[in-house]
């Protein structure tokens, strides 16, 4: 497997969810293009408010500006506690799959590549 450009520390979404988008692609998941077009708006939609992952968690910028923007007067719970638990379960398949892929290679190569005494 070809690793995609090192992750660097940050909590940005849209940065993180692209790399996890790489791999999925490149190992071949068995994830519905429904799926992973879900999975892109949610990333979409939360990272235009939420970018750094910082604006639900801080009342205020590190610059001392509200966090969230003007924009925003409210948010249905409701409305977004449905479109977590709809992300959780495709996010947790996703993991899924991900982890029998790993396996099934790790398999693969102790059956067929064992390590020399």
């Amino acid at each position: 497997m070809v690793n995609p450009q090192p992750l660097r520390l940050n909590h940005k979404l849209k940065e993180l969810w692209d790399v996890c988008r790489h791999i999925i692609q490149e190992r071949e998941l068995p994830i519905s293009v429904e799926d992973l077009s879900s999975l892109e708006s949610y990333v979409e939609q939360f990272s235009k408010f939420d970018p750094g992952a910082t604006t639900f968690r801080y009342p205020v910028t590190t610059q001392d500006k509200p966090s969230l923007p003007p924009t925003l007067t409210s948010i249905s719970l409701r409305r977004l506690a449905d479109a977590m638990q709809k992300c959780a379960t495709l996010l947790e398949r996703t993991s899924a799959y991900l982890e029998a892929d790993v396996d099934l290679e790790r398999e693969f190569r102790e059956d067929f590549y064992p390590e020399p005494f």
